[in-house]
C-alpha cells in the first residue's frame, strides 16, 4: 500500500491539526488555512515537494487558489481549492484537518 502512495506528507508525527494551530499562533488572519496547511504539509523544510506528483498537484492547487480568491468558496470545504483539485471528501473526512474532523463538524 505504501508504495502506490503518491501524494505523501512530510509532517510526522505533527498533524495537520497542530500545524494549523501553530500557523495561526503565527499569524492569526491567515486566509485559506486548510489549503496552506495541506501545503505545508507536502513540502520539505526547504521548501521543496517530495516527488514529482505532489508538485504537480501543488501548482494545481496555487492555481485555483487564486482563482477562486475573495469569493464564498474559499471559506468552504466543499468548494476550495483542496477539494476541486482532490475532489469530493470520502464520507465523514475532511483532508487537512486531521483526525476528528467532519464534514458537519466543520461547515458544510
Amino acid at each position: 500500500m505504501r508504495t502506490i502512495q503518491k501524494l505523501v506528507h512530510t509532517i510526522g508525527r505533527k498533524g495537520y491539526p497542530r500545524t494549523a494551530h501553530d500557523m495561526k499562533l503565527k499569524n492569526p488572519n491567515i486566509k485559506w488555512l486548510r489549503t496552506k496547511v495541506w501545503t505545508h504539509g507536502h513540502l520539505r523544510k526547504n521548501g521543496k515537494s517530495i516527488n514529482e506528483a505532489v508538485s504537480e498537484t501543488l501548482k494545481k492547487i496555487e492555481d485555483c487558489a487564486q482563482s477562486i480568491s475573495d469569493t464564498p468558496a474559499e471559506e468552504s470545504i466543499c468548494d476550495d481549492a483542496i477539494a476541486r483539485v482532490l475532489g469530493p471528501e470520502r464520507r465523514g473526512r475532511v483532508r487537512g484537518l486531521g483526525f476528528g474532523a467532519t464534514p458537519s463538524k466543520v461547515d458544510a
